[in-house]
Order: C-alpha cells, then sequence, then structure tokens
C-alpha cells in the first residue's frame, strides 16, 4: 500500500480553487450562508438566545467568585428559560436547523468531489441531498456516537474511530442505493493502515483552522458588542471561502485515491 501524497493534493486543490466554474468562493459562500448564516440570524432572532447569552456570562462570573447562591439561582433561571414556550421553540428550531445543515453539508462535500472528478457542478449540488435525509442523518448519529464512547474509553480509541469512518459521507455520495452498515463497512476497509496518513493530513491544516479563530476574535474584540459578533462571523466566512473548499477538496482527492476500482475492489463494493 503507497503513501499518498498530501502535498500534490493541496496542490491540486488550489489549482481547482482558481480554476473551477462556477467560482468555488461563490458556492462556498452560498453554502455558508444556507447554514451558518441561517442558524446565527435565528439566535438573533431570538429572544430566548440573548436571555441565554446573559446567564452564561452571570453563571461564568458566580463559579469565578465561589458564589453557590448566584449559581444556583442562574440554573433555576436557564431551566424556567427552557421550560417556556419560548425554550421549546428555540430548542426545536436548533433541531431543525443542525439536521438541515447536516443534509447540505453533504451536499457541499458531493459538489466538491464533482468538482474534483470535473463534472461541472454548481451550487444546485448544495440542496440535491434531501432524498437521502434519512440516511445522512442516521450515518451523523452513528458516527458520532461511535466517536464520542471512543472518546469517554480513552482518548486514542476515539480518534481511531473518527478516522475509520471518515469515509461514511463519501460512499454513501457515490452510492446513494447503499445502507449506512455497507457505508461504514466500505470506510472501515478503506481506511485500514491510513488513519495515521489521514490525522497527519488534517494536522496540515491546523494553522488554517486556528487562523480563522484568531480572526474572529480580534474582530469581535476591536469592534464590540452585537457589531462585533456580526462583523466577526463576516470575516470568518470571507475566510471559510477559501479554507472550506481548500480542506474539501483535498478530501474528496483523497477519497478518489484511496476508492477502490472494480477490477480492485475485493469484495468491498
Amino acid at each position: 500500500m503507497s503513501p499518498i501524497d498530501r502535498k500534490a493534493l493541496k496542490a491540486r486543490s488550489k489549482e481547482l480553487i482558481r480554476g473551477v466554474q462556477p467560482a468555488i468562493w461563490s458556492v462556498t459562500l452560498i453554502y455558508l450562508l444556507a447554514t451558518n448564516w441561517v442558524d446565527n440570524l435565528v439566535g438573533l432572532l431570538s429572544p430566548v438566545t440573548s436571555r441565554l447569552n446573559e446567564l452564561e456570562l452571570t453563571m461564568l462570573k458566580a463559579m469565578s467568585q465561589n458564589d453557590a447562591a448566584a449559581l444556583s439561582n442562574a440554573v433555576e433561571t436557564s431551566r424556567q428559560i427552557f421550560t417556556s414556550t419560548g425554550g421549546y421553540i428555540t430548542l426545536l428550531l436548533s433541531v431543525l436547523i443542525l439536521l438541515y445543515t447536516l443534509v447540505v453539508r453533504y451536499g457541499f462535500t458531493s459538489y466538491c468531489m464533482q468538482a474534483v472528478r470535473g463534472q461541472g457542478a454548481d451550487h444546485r449540488e448544495l440542496f440535491s441531498r434531501f432524498y437521502m435525509a434519512g440516511k445522512i442523518i442516521l450515518a451523523e448519529i452513528l458516527q458520532t456516537l461511535i466517536t464520542y464512547l471512543g472518546l469517554i474509553a480513552f482518548i486514542a480509541p476515539g480518534v481511531i474511530a473518527y478516522y475509520c469512518y471518515s469515509m461514511v459521507p463519501y460512499c454513501l455520495l457515490d452510492d446513494p442505493d447503499c445502507s449506512v452498515l455497507k457505508a461504514f463497512r466500505r470506510s472501515r476497509e478503506m481506511t485500514r493502515g491510513r488513519k495515521t496518513e489521514l490525522f497527519a493530513l488534517d494536522l496540515s491544516f491546523l494553522l488554517w483552522v486556528l487562523g480563522g479563530y484568531v480572526l474572529d476574535y480580534l474582530v469581535t474584540r476591536m469592534v464590540g458588542g452585537l457589531a462585533g459578533g456580526l462583523l466577526g462571523a463576516a470575516a470568518v466566512t470571507a475566510y471559510e471561502c477559501f479554507l472550506l473548499p481548500y480542506v474539501q477538496l483535498t478530501g474528496a482527492q483523497y477519497y478518489e485515491a484511496m476508492r477502490p476500482r472494480p477490477a480492485e475492489n475485493d469484495g468491498i463494493y
């Protein structure tokens, strides 16, 4: 099993970002507006969100001062908020937005796969996978649960489980008729002996990811208040219009390099 040259994959990702039409940054912007910004907008419009943010600050202050009475009052207030009608509505909207985001994220992954294969996808691909919503949600729940249980047992098993099943989205997108369990089996076979390589690939993007957090922090702190939060989110969105396709295109190429071809699938497909 020969190693996969991640530098070559990342170099081609940069070429695709510059050359694919319609521009990848524009499709990424639509994706971010349709997911992150929808979530942000619902949060801003919800009166419960502002109350919870205030309570969070109160609880942090109470914990730093060891003020048990203030902490108890804050916890009781939060319980009342969550059991109110507004709390239930906010919770329901949060769950629906999360599930919607999972499906659109698969659409973005599918778009990147098609870009890598030169199939000329556009922004419509982002919303093309809702017919798979049940499989996508089930796969995400199982993947999160397995990884979480591994992390509880010990950190290493959780990390191994994460990379073991990291190809599940690609397997489902490549074969929509495939069952979720079969996609997990395919991912496990494909990543055998390559988990360290996948970890190194993710690690190579670490500074880019940290750069987004630093940018958000600096803009938010310099401006402050609601305007600072909005400007910080806008700055991070612009930053992610390059970073997100860079990461996703590289991941899609890695899948293409690992994917068994018909003559060599050994029963995986």
